[in-house]
């Protein structure tokens, strides 16, 4: 979130007194914000011109295509009026989604999926012109393959601007400096991020608390020491003044309004961006809906999207997928079978254990076995050791995990017989991680609720810190799922997916 407020507002803001020198160098930079914005689109209509003239090359002259006739053959400059309205319907659209207002630490996916989408609704408005203008198209192909070009040529382009700015935000150049309101939980781990990801393009430049916030830190800083207290919240001003803040990221709980709200208003006085993380309590609530009785406005929570004609669509393409992944891995499988057997000898291939799934059905949930054969057994003589919140049992050096085992579960490889469950409909590709019955008994009221979302294969948590996380927020995410599904958004956690495997964060 970025402030917007004018130098008039800013001056009525500080009563009419002079303006620090600080604050007359943060306003000049953002003075370049529109001459950047057209640069990077002037770039974007050069890169949506080669995308073209790409299409052009493959479809009339390298005829890569097959089955093409020769005979609609058209020259380049036939085209110019389709180049023209692509470029400007591309940039509009691609301004109206945000793609010139992102975030620097935006990733190449959320890019990407803007700029699929923008390309796909530029094609769609030329293509209804064109029929409008002319019965026939010059070309149908054409489009395609423009579509094809340039979801390749922005995904280069994007993926090496990333890059070129990671490494120059390591060098320390462009890097802003930070400052965090709150040393809570959630202000800690913001810091923590900030000083371990020096490719992240910032700089921590300290904190100011509470009085509530004094005590033990919970987040330690793993060798970087602590970061720099600046004061207190009262003394905001005073710190971004003397610091050169360019932006302040607020941590503080949602209950702390009337602060939150001090802390904004402060910032816009100095005109220096901010940015709000919201409490992970308070996630399940801001998505509600807003109806009128006799003129009286009624605020309610909205139903959870995966039900009816949703949860039909996502019922068909998990069976479809889980049928066709299970085809490509059914080699793979069978080596893991065989590495668990050598292995482990003395026990199954596969595990199974009772699940509680959707609706609170049982089921049973098969994956590859990891463990010993007597580690239920076990399991008593541990309880005492588990690094878990709530009902959930993990430990990161469990002994009872077999060799294989350890790798199995830092890759996900041991899950792969859950697309037997998916086939079945007893679990998704996408949805909340199914627990045993014993998990469901201690449950609060308000955690059955991820009870009406069918269990998932990956979801929102896994992609979100794993085992990292409490089994609160756990929970919360698996809500805001729910509240929030999409085919876009099963999508999106299915692509995450892959690289927090890769990584192998909070799994064991």
């Amino acid at each position: 979130m970025q402030s917007q407020s004018s130098p008039d507002i800013v001056r009525a803001a500080a009563g009419e007194r002079r303006v620090p020198a600080s604050v007359q160098r943060v306003a000049q930079r953002r003075s370049w914000h529109w001459p950047l914005v057209a640069v990077r689109m002037a770039i974007d209509g050069g890169l949506i011109y080669l995308a073209f003239v790409l299409a052009y090359t493959v479809r009339y002259q390298l005829r890569l295509v097959p089955l093409v006739s020769q005979e609609s053959d058209q020259p380049l400059a036939a085209f110019w009026g389709i180049q023209i309205g692509l470029g400007v319907t591309t940039l509009l659209v691609f301004h109206i989604k945000g793609l010139y207002a992102q975030p620097r630490g935006a990733s190449w996916l959320d890019q990407m999926i803007k700029i699929a989408g923008g390309v796909l609704t530029s094609v769609a408005v030329l293509i209804m012109g064109s029929l409008l203008t002319s019965p026939v198209l010059n070309s149908r192909l054409i489009f395609a393959l423009f579509y094809a070009a340039a979801l390749l040529i922005f995904g280069l382009e994007r993926f090496t601007v990333k890059r070129l700015r990671m490494l120059l935000w390591r060098r320390g150049i462009n890097i802003r400096r930070v400052l965090v309101v709150g040393a809570n939980y959630a202000g800690q781990r913001i810091m923590k991020d900030l000083m371990e990801r020096p490719d992240l393009g910032y700089t921590l430049a300290g904190y100011v608390e509470e009085e509530a916030d004094d005590g033990p830190w919970a987040v330690p800083m793993t060798g970087h020491g602590y970061p720099a207290r600046l004061g207190r919240i009262t003394d905001v001003d005073d710190v971004i003044a003397a610091g050169k803040i360019d932006e302040v990221i607020v941590a503080l709980p949602a209950t702390a309004h009337n602060r939150i709200t001090d802390v904004i208003e402060r910032c816009q006085r100095h005109r220096v961006s901010f940015r709000l993380i919201p409490d992970l309590f308070e996630i399940r609530f801001n998505q509600v809906q807003i109806d009128a009785l006799n003129g009286i406005p009624l605020i309610g929570l909205k139903e959870v999207a995966l039900q009816g004609g949703n949860l039909w669509i996502k019922r068909t393409l998990d069976t479809l997928l889980a049928a066709a992944v299970l085809i490509l891995v059914a080699p793979i499988m069978a080596l893991l079978a065989l590495l668990i057997k050598v292995d482990s000898p003395q026990g199954p291939v596969l595990f199974t254990q009772e699940r509680v799934g959707y609706g609170g059905r049982r089921f049973r949930c098969y994956k590859f076995r990891s463990m010993h054969p007597d580690a239920e057994a076990l399991k008593a003589d541990l309880l005492l050791l588990n690094e878990a919140s709530g009902p959930f049992f993990k430990m990161r050096n469990d002994p009872r995990i077999t060799r294989v085992g350890k790798w199995l579960r830092k890759t996900s490889l041991d899950e792969l017989p859950q697309l037997f469950n998916i086939l079945c409909g007893a679990m998704s590709w996408v949805g909340p991680r199914p627990s045993v019955p014993s998990e469901v008994a201690q449950y609060s009221d308000w955690h059955l609720r991820r009870l009406e979302t069918t269990p998932g294969l990956t979801g929102l948590w896994q992609v979100s810190g794993r085992s990292d996380l409490s089994f609160d927020d756990m929970v919360k995410l698996d809500l805001f799922y729910a509240e929030n599904w999409s085919l876009g958004f099963d999508i999106k956690i299915i692509l995450l997916t892959i690289p927090a495997v890769l990584k192998g964060k909070g799994a064991y």
